[in-house]
């Protein structure tokens, strides 16, 4: 049986040792015939514990790789906000949290499925 392609992929805003994380995302997607049969994407500094956006997993799950626009990303990204919780504190704004979720859950999700579209060829 061959083994299905799978990518993962992990994003954060830089710090250094003395910083506390902003926000982080981590994704994880499998794939058979060039679509979407597992997805796990979670979030980290958005709650009071890391979490995972599972009405974005389940949005992804069933797509055609190749199909996988900006307007889908976005909307997936919107759903991974929707599920977060972040604060406001010296670091950053929660306003800002839930923007940068969106941008790094896409980027995240992005950068995975361009992993495994190259796999494909």
């Amino acid at each position: 049986v061959p083994e299905h392609p799978k990518e993962a992929c992990y994003k954060r805003i830089a710090r250094t040792f003395v910083d506390i994380a902003l926000i982080s995302s981590a994704v994880s997607i499998s794939s058979n015939n060039g679509v979407v049969t597992d997805a796990r994407i979670s979030l980290g500094s958005v709650a009071p514990v890391p979490i995972r956006s599972r009405a974005a997993e389940q949005k992804l799950i069933g797509l055609i790789l190749s199909e996988i626009d900006d307007d889908i990303l976005e909307e997936i990204g919107q759903l991974a906000t929707s599920d977060a919780s972040p604060i406001s504190d010296v670091r950053a704004g929660k306003v800002y949290r839930l923007d940068m979720c969106n941008v790094l859950t896409r980027r995240t999700i992005e950068e995975s499925v361009q992993k495994l579209i190259q796999k494909q060829k």
